[in-house]
């Protein structure tokens, strides 16, 4: 019998400590910031991107993961 795996996105907002801790294969967001797109919890943390709100003259946009980026997540875990 194999192991049980734990997917989510990134919008679930598990602190990261705990991602680690147990193991959950997390599917970035993505945030556009002006002309950069950046994937959540990987190209920029939390605290980071709280910042940029606090001061963003334009607010960042978000996109939710993409089917194949959830294929990718589901073949690391299989």
């Amino acid at each position: 019998m194999s192991g049980v795996g734990v997917l989510t996105d990134s919008c679930a907002s598990i602190p990261e400590a705990l991602i680690g801790e147990l193991n959950i294969e997390v599917v970035p967001y993505y945030i556009h910031r002006g002309r950069e797109t950046l994937r959540d919890l990987v190209d920029v943390k939390r605290k980071e991107f709280f910042e940029w709100l606090a001061t963003a003259k334009e607010l960042p946009k978000t996109a939710n993961p993409s089917a194949g980026d959830f294929l990718e997540a589901y073949k690391r875990l299989a």
